[in-house]
């Protein structure tokens, strides 16, 4: 029953979007109809109802079967977004992790190139040595842009370089630290 289960989240995970334009529409549809027949959304109190029970289960909604779906599909939404928004930022940062190659250029007056590895405990090394933290990260996959502060983990260095860079495609992303152009480029 379990696997079945995880079958239908997995399948409504997938499909969340469509199924969230059918209840939308359900629901316009619905309500359109009923404002266009003058019929009311009835909010009525049944004394019968769970009178067996106790009194706090005895008020009954009446609502048309469309809002029940839409206020289901809302907190379903809500609940969703707030069991994976906390993973999908550890997912996000994973776009990271790996060896790159590290090149700058600070307005012609200096450039180079350096193999660094990013891990995901944010650790940002060159020649094994680990040099910065990496801070802030933030990817934005409408302009294709991620953003992250390097933050300097040697005594006496206070160094932080914030970095805006381009998605070109997954190995190789382009922009500036600081001002000065710089591009990392996915060697493994």
């Amino acid at each position: 029953m379990g696997h079945l289960i995880e079958k239908f989240k997995s399948w409504c995970d997938r499909n969340i979007s469509i199924i969230t334009f059918f209840a939308l529409v359900a629901t316009i549809l619905g309500l359109g109809y009923n404002i266009l027949n003058g019929t009311k959304i009835n909010f009525g109190i049944a004394s019968n109802l769970f009178s067996n029970i106790g009194t706090i289960l005895n008020y009954k909604i009446q609502l048309p079967v469309y809002l029940y779906l839409l206020v289901i599909i809302v907190i379903y939404g809500l609940f969703r977004y707030l069991i994976n928004s906390d993973k999908h930022a550890k997912d996000e940062f994973s776009f990271l992790v790996g060896t790159w190659l590290n090149e700058w250029d600070l307005n012609g007056s200096n450039s180079g190139s350096e193999k660094v590895v990013i891990d995901a405990t944010s650790a940002y090394c060159r020649n094994g040595e680990h040099i910065f933290n990496v801070e802030n990260f933030s990817i934005n996959y409408k302009k294709s842009e991620i953003s992250f502060d390097k933050i300097s983990v040697r005594p006496g260095d206070n160094r932080r370089a914030h970095n805006k860079l381009n998605i070109v495609n997954k190995d190789l992303l382009t922009g500036n630290e600081e001002g000065y152009a710089i591009r990392y480029t996915r060697i493994n």
